[in-house]
């Protein structure tokens, strides 16, 4: 088998000429995943990611295998995601980079 590690950043563009530890609520910025070198991403459109809420309950917190997983069972969040932004993270099998947060 095969173990695949991702590293992610927040920054302030697309370049990501400058990263963030954290974020401060309503700033912009772009999310960046490496995908470990292995071109562990698919060399397509096809990749997606998917924000939500966080769950008072806990139940963002299952595995994402599990059938009750937030990701699963709950709509992308509005707050967050702005309508119509790509979330593919383009074509790179190297790093994705979704922007418009």
């Amino acid at each position: 088998g095969r173990v695949h590690f991702f590293y992610t950043k927040f920054c302030d563009d697309a370049a990501c000429t400058k990263e963030h530890p954290s974020l401060a609520p309503g700033s912009p910025f772009t999310l960046y995943v490496d995908c470990a070198g292995a071109r562990a991403c698919n060399s397509s459109t096809s990749n997606r990611i998917k924000v939500i809420e966080q769950s008072r309950l806990g139940i963002n917190d299952l595995p994402s295998w599990s059938p009750s997983s937030g990701c699963r069972i709950t709509a992308t969040s509005s707050n967050v995601w702005r309508p119509g932004s790509d979330a593919s993270g383009g074509a790179s099998s190297d790093a994705k980079q979704f922007e418009d947060f």
